[in-house]
């Protein structure tokens, strides 16, 4: 590459002298190298600048970088430019390129960038900092390049200036597709850490109206607040202690449906509460509230504070309603697996980043398989009920140069299979999964000659031989267990597609 640096002022005036002559004269470059013997001058002086003039040409055609040279005045028209420039913007002669361009300048950068740029054009020489952006082949397509300079001699009215252009285009791409990368770690992060708070957040949420646990003492008729909803925190504020027959004959007042507050009462009395604990573990009461339209079922458990001793002294009683009790079963199981597998997957897609971006940064040159294959034409569904999992197993293969879709299922990706049989290369599933799970899936694709050929990965947290031995058995090809490591997979994979 050229450097920053001054050419000796003869080079200038050469360049510019024998410019002026093909223009006067409609003489194009590509003609005037084919015949420079025929391009004279009756003056001596003049004919010496289009030799230096011809041997700096000679020199700049063999250069690997694009080189070109302007006037550096307000047309910033363009004087010469080397082979390596007409061949990045695709043109098939120099002639063709400075038409393309307008033989000036300020139309080599593609039209998003000029504005940046524009005030860049006449910047002092002595500048070390290179200039970034964008040009447009004929084919428009971008590509990436840096520019540096150099002023051919003093600036002036008619000073000169030598530009050259590496293209940058693969370091670009590399370092955009770096960010791109980490963005999308940064968004998965953010939905692990979002999953793994889930189930304290429903706890909270579903407690603060209506769920209570509070703590009584039945000898000496006395009850504490432990965590108190919204409206038991009305008659019991937290922390705070009630007489217990007041707090509950309060409490049907001013929550409990009229036909029900004597049974209530009579149920929660010490004497009730004692017999019924002890013949069993827990006393279980349901109930309706006229707080809620329609009434709201809620559901009261009492338990001995002390479990298996024979007297039942102190007692811990919780109160919450019954719609809540299933939900927030439902959402807590589901929130604790999702933190659970999310967990799981974290550190392998953090290693599997950190590998990348580390062979990228030491080589220069994204990682790549040893014996690559040609990805960017195989497809592959990945089966997996899980969002998270999905999505980051979808990012893994996507980020080893695979075309991939999804399928939330068994049955959902049978149906994909089923439409298009040849349509995929490669199944990357998981087993446990609702509607049809993976083994089931992989007997249904064995039994069905139009898709028998397609190979089967299992990406499994069930790691027992057992399983394997299963997923063998169902026509799995290779079982792989969870958190995923990306080498192995994408060995897995090649192994395969190959075999």
């Amino acid at each position: 590459m050229i450097h920053q640096s001054n050419f000796p002022p003869s080079i200038g005036q050469a360049l510019a002298a024998l410019a002026e002559f093909l223009t006067v004269h409609s003489i194009s470059w590509e003609s005037a190298m084919q015949s420079r013997d025929q391009i004279a001058s009756p003056s001596p002086e003049r004919q010496a600048l289009f030799s230096l003039a011809f041997s700096f040409i000679a020199f700049a055609r063999w250069l690997p970088d694009a080189l070109l040279v302007f006037k550096n005045d307000e047309q910033k028209e363009i004087v010469y430019a080397n082979p390596a420039l007409v061949q990045l913007f695709e043109c098939a002669s120099l002639d063709e390129w400075l038409a393309y361009v307008n033989r000036s300048f300020s139309e080599i950068a593609a039209f998003e960038d000029r504005a940046r740029i524009r005030n860049e054009v006449i910047r002092p020489s002595a500048s070390s900092t290179p200039l970034t952006y964008r040009i447009r082949p004929v084919s428009q397509s971008v590509r990436w390049v840096e520019e540096r300079r150099s002023d051919l001699f003093e600036p002036g009215r008619d000073a000169l200036v030598c530009v050259t252009l590496a293209d940058i285009t693969e370091r670009v791409e590399r370092e955009q597709k770096q960010i791109r990368q980490i963005e999308r770690l940064e968004a998965r992060l953010r939905r692990v850490h979002q999953a793994q708070t889930m189930h304290a957040e429903v706890i909270e949420t579903l407690s603060e109206r209506y769920d209570s646990i509070l703590y009584a003492d039945l000898e000496r008729q006395t009850i504490y607040g432990f965590r108190v909803s919204d409206r038991m925190g009305a008659l019991l504020p937290k922390g705070a202690s009630a007489k217990y027959d007041a707090l509950f004959r309060d409490y049907a007042r001013e929550w409990i449906l009229p036909q029900d507050q004597a049974a209530f009462l009579a149920q929660t009395a010490p004497e009730s509460i004692r017999a019924a604990l002890a013949g069993k573990p827990e006393l279980t009461l349901t109930y309706q509230v006229a707080i809620h339209e329609p009434p709201l079922a809620m559901r009261l458990r009492i338990v001995n504070s002390v479990p298996g001793a024979k007297t039942v002294e102190r007692v811990v009683i919780h109160l919450h309603p019954v719609e809540n009790e299933r939900r927030q079963n439902d959402i807590l199981v589901d929130a604790l697996e999702t933190a659970r597998r999310a967990n799981r997957v974290k550190e392998a897609f953090l290693s599997n980043a950190s590998r990348h971006l580390n062979g990228v940064l030491d080589s220069g040159q994204p990682a790549s398989s040893p014996d690559p294959l040609s990805k960017a034409s195989i497809r592959l569904l990945v089966v997996e009920d899980n969002e998270i999992n999905r999505e980051i197993e979808t990012e893994i293969l996507q980020d080893m140069g695979f075309q991939v879709e999804e399928a939330e299922n068994g049955l959902q990706a049978l149906g994909r299979l089923v439409a298009d049989p040849n349509g995929f290369d490669l199944v990357v599933t998981d087993i446990q999964m609702p509607h049809m799970n993976g083994w089931q899936l992989a007997k249904a694709m064995r039994d069905n000659p139009a898709m028998r050929h397609i190979p089967l990965i299992a990406l499994s947290a069930n790691s027992l031989e057992a399983d394997k031995q299963a997923s063998r058995q169902a026509g799995i090809d290779i079982h792989l267990d969870k958190p995923i490591d990306p080498d192995i997979l994408e060995q897995a994979i090649h192994h395969c597609l190959v075999s």
